[in-house]
């Protein structure tokens, strides 16, 4: 189950990636070759209208849109080659803009569906660091030191990334402005650090409400729209943070996880599910499902805009790298010799192939 619903994720995410790619293509009239899903041997082909070539391939391990005179100069008008570098440009980064369409879309479809939490503080742990810097109710805390808080989500990663030293809140509280200085506490028991507050949740525009969220504030259209996006900026700021601390070395490779190591993750979560409760009581097949496909929603607009903002890096063999050299092009106002780009991406792509080997072989050992 767990495989199938890896491969299920994987596929969506590059499927509207190579698709976002294929679209912008077509609308600025370049001819695509061949529409991949997957690597490896193609086990079926079938020609397409525009006469495109789309093919499942064997591995689902990622996938291709294939454009006339991408990697080589082409006199063909319809060639990638001979049309303008700002064309050329939205071409390259539209894959990654579909990765962020998908995240915001499934987003907002979470929060209608199942509500959000946001940085407000509803009541207070007693005993806690928050009580202690003199914190309460209604308190809507919009900064920890100079990162901005959207969500009660962004509020917990900023406290586990930095928790081990005093924080700045900046809180707004009967609409003024304070500021209170927070040393986080490590609980072992839940791994991680903890300020002590409990958040206030807004119910989901169309959630069913029962006895736990009776007397809730449900959110509006718009609240919903604003949460989903926030909750979307919130997977890509926890992935900007992550690379930055992956180039300082402040994180090491070995915390990378790859396709073998989600799957174990949703294996976890799937066994996680079927266990029965503090009372014993085994949820219904139902509200497992329920569970399922909300877990499987939050990865894959997880794992959609983190493919987003990787593929947008400034390095070889990924789009962000073919905007460099079109940058490059657009400055000197002549194209980089096709052989040399081409080579640059080629030793960038055996590189990441070297990576995938490591995170794979590292996944498979955190298994074991």
């Amino acid at each position: 189950m767990s495989i199938i619903l890896a491969i299920l994720i994987f596929g969506a995410i590059i499927v509207i990636h190579e698709w976002g790619h294929f679209l912008a293509a077509r609308l600025n009239k370049i001819t695509v070759l061949e529409f991949a899903i997957g690597m490896g041997p193609a086990f079926y082909k079938r020609k397409m209208k525009s006469g495109t070539l789309f093919t499942l391939r064997l591995f689902p391990i990622g996938g291709f849109c294939k454009m006339l005179g991408e990697d080589e100069s082409n006199e063909d008008p319809g060639a990638f080659n001979n049309k303008k570098v700002w064309q050329r440009f939205v071409v390259s980064i539209a894959g990654a803009l579909m990765n962020f369409v998908l995240a915001l879309v499934i987003s907002l479809i979470m929060v209608s569906f199942s509500g959000y939490t946001e940085a407000v503080v509803d009541s207070v742990v007693s005993g806690s660091p928050s009580e202690q810097a003199g914190l309460q109710a209604g308190d809507k805390i919009v900064k920890v030191d100079n990162y901005s808080v959207n969500s009660f989500s962004d509020l917990a990663f900023k406290v586990n990334v930095d928790g081990d030293e005093p924080l700045s809140f900046k809180i707004i509280r009967d609409g003024k402005t304070i500021t209170k200085q927070i040393q986080p506490v490590f609980n072992e028991e839940n791994n991680q650090y903890l300020i002590g507050i409990r958040a206030s949740r807004t119910l989901g525009l169309f959630e069913k409400e029962n006895e736990l969220t009776a007397g809730m504030t449900r959110a509006g259209f718009f609240d919903s729209v604003s949460a989903g996006f926030n909750t979307m900026t919130y997977y890509v700021k926890v992935t900007f943070v992550s690379i930055s601390k992956l180039v300082t070395l402040q994180l090491g490779v070995d915390k990378l996880t790859g396709p073998i190591g989600v799957t174990g993750i949703i294996n976890e979560q799937l066994s996680d599910i079927n266990k029965p409760d503090a009372q014993g009581h085994v949820a219904t097949f139902g509200k497992k499902v329920g569970e399922v496909a909300s877990f499987a929603a939050m990865l894959c607009a997880m794992m959609s805009a983190n493919i987003g903002i990787f593929n947008l890096l400034p390095l070889p063999a990924l789009d962000g790298g073919r905007c460099v050299f079109l940058i490059i092009e657009a400055i000197r106002r002549k194209p980089v010799n096709p052989e040399k780009e081409g080579l640059v991406h080629f030793i960038g792509l055996v590189l990441f192939m070297i990576l995938a080997v490591f995170v794979a072989f590292s996944d498979i050992l955190k298994i074991i």
